[in-house]
C-alpha cells in the first residue's frame, strides 16, 4: 500500500464538500480527506501544518480562500495549496497565483482526474523544491565551513611564518659559531662533536627554511629574480657543501656536470632544488652511490639526482611532491615532507618539471627539466 497523502478543504458549503469528497472517493485509498467549515476553523487548521496539502473554496463568507492563502504563507505553512472557484476567472486565477497558489481549479470543469492529478503535482513539486531547498541549504553550511577552514589555514601559516622567522633568528648567528669554533679546534679531539652539531644546526636550518618557503608560497608572495649563469656550475657547489652530509651518511657523491649550461633562472631558487633533491637521495639512499648529471637537450636544461636507495612504490610516486607528503614511514626517515613539494612547485614556476623514475628497492632517478629562457606567458609572482 502507498503512502496515504492528507489533504484539508476548507470549504463553507456542505453540498460542495460532499461533492469534493466524492471525488476523493473515486480517486481511491491513496488520499484522507478531513474538512473545515469555516474561514476561522481553516486558520486553526493551518496552525497544525499537518497536511500533506490544502484546498480552499475561494469564496468563504466575508472572506476569500486568497485571504486565508496569504495568512497561511505568514504563518510559515509551506505546503502546496489549491484554489477552488464557482466560475473561471482570469483575475482571481492571477490573484491566487501571485499570491502563492499551487493550482487554481474550476469547479465547473473539475474531476477525479484532474484533481488527483493536480494535487499530485503540486505535492511532488513541493518535495522537489524542499529537497532543493536542503541541498541549497547543505551547500550553505559547506561554504561556511570551507570559509572557516581558509581561515584555520591562514592563521596557521602566519603562526608558521611567524615561529619559523623566530626560530631561524638565533640559527644564523649559532652556525657562525660554530663555524669559527670548527677552525680554532681544528686537529682537536673533539672536532668530531662539533662537526655533529654543526651538521644538525644545518639541519635544523634547512627545516626552518622549508617552512618560510611553504608559507611564502600559500601568501602567494613568491616571486623569480632571474639571471644568468651556468647550472653545471652551481650544481658543483651545491654538491660540495653536501661533502660532509655524504660522508655522513656513507654515501659516495659522484658529479658528472660539465660547463656551458647557462640558462635565465633565478640561481637561489635553483640551489634550493638541487640541495632539496641531494638531501632527499642521502636519506633514503644511505651507505649507496648519490650520482648528479647535467645535460641538455632541446628541451633546455635537464638535471638528473640518482640514489641506489629504498625506492619508491608506483602508486606513491603521484603524492610524493605533496605538501608534508613521504612515501616512507615518518618513524624511519625524518624531515616534514616539503623538499619535493617545494623543489617541484620552484621547477614548475621556471616553466619546468621533475619526472621521477624509481622501483623499491632499486633506487631513484629525480630529473628536472628546465627551458633556457623564461616562457613567454609566464609572469614573475606566482600565486596558489
Amino acid at each position: 500500500m502507498g503512502e496515504v497523502r492528507r489533504i484539508l478543504l476548507v470549504d463553507d458549503d456542505e453540498d460542495e464538500f460532499v461533492a469534493t469528497r466524492d471525488l476523493f472517493r473515486e480517486i481511491g485509498s491513496s488520499y484522507e480527506l478531513s474538512w473545515a467549515k469555516t474561514y476561522d476553523e481553516g486558520h486553526a487548521q493551518l496552525a497544525k501544518c499537518a497536511c500533506d496539502a490544502y484546498v480552499f473554496d475561494y469564496n468563504l463568507g466575508s472572506r476569500t480562500g486568497v485571504e486565508l492563502l496569504r495568512e497561511a504563507k505568514a504563518m510559515g505553512c509551506r505546503a502546496p495549496i489549491l484554489i477552488l472557484t464557482g466560475a473561471g476567472d482570469r483575475a482571481v486565477d492571477l490573484e491566487a497565483m501571485e499570491a502563492g497558489a499551487a493550482d487554481f481549479l474550476d469547479k465547473g470543469q473539475l474531476n477525479a482526474a484532474l484533481l488527483e492529478r493536480s494535487l499530485r503535482y503540486a505535492i511532488e513539486r513541493h518535495k522537489a523544491e524542499q529537497k532543493l531547498a536542503d541541498t541549497n541549504q547543505q551547500v550553505r553550511a559547506l561554504q561556511a565551513a570551507e570559509e572557516r577552514l581558509h581561515a584555520a589555514v591562514r592563521v596557521r601559516d602566519e603562526f608558521l611564518s611567524i615561529a619559523a622567522h623566530e626560530l631561524k633568528t638565533p640559527l644564523t648567528p649559532l652556525m657562525l659559531l660554530l663555524g669559527q669554533l670548527r677552525r680554532l679546534l681544528r686537529g682537536h679531539e673533539v672536532l668530531p662533536l662539533v662537526e655533529i652539531a654543526r651538521r644538525q644546526t644545518w639541519r635544523l636550518a634547512d627545516l626552518v627554511d622549508s617552512l618560510l618557503d611553504v608559507t611564502t608560497l600559500n601568501e602567494g608572495a613568491f616571486t623569480l629574480h632571474r639571471e644568468r649563469f651556468d647550472l653545471g656550475e652551481l650544481a658543483r657547489q651545491v654538491a660540495e657543501r653536501f661533502r660532509s652530509q655524504a660522508e655522513a651518511s656513507r654515501c659516495q657523491l659522484l658529479v658528472e656536470a660539465g660547463a656551458n649550461v647557462f640558462g635565465n633562472w633565478d640561481r637561489f631558487r635553483l640551489e634550493q632544488v638541487v640541495a632539496n633533491l641531494l638531501s632527499n637521495a642521502f636519506k633514503y639512499g644511505r651507505d649507496k652511490p648519490v650520482e648528479v648529471r647535467l645535460s641538455t637537450t632541446a628541451e633546455g636544461a635537464r638535471l638528473s639526482v640518482r640514489d641506489n636507495g629504498i625506492g619508491i612504490a608506483k602508486e606513491s610516486v603521484k603524492r610524493i611532491f605533496g605538501r608534508f607528503e613521504r612515501a616512507s614511514s615518518s618513524r624511519h626517515y625524518g624531515g616534514l615532507g616539503l623538499g619535493l613539494y617545494v623543489a617541484n612547485e620552484i621547477v614548475e614556476a621556471h616553466g619546468g618539471r621533475i619526472l621521477v623514475q624509481s622501483e623499491p628497492g632499486e633506487g631513484s632517478v629525480f630529473t628536472v627539466v628546465l627551458p633556457r629562457e623564461e616562457p613567454v606567458h609566464a609572469s614573475a609572482p606566482v600565486h596558489h
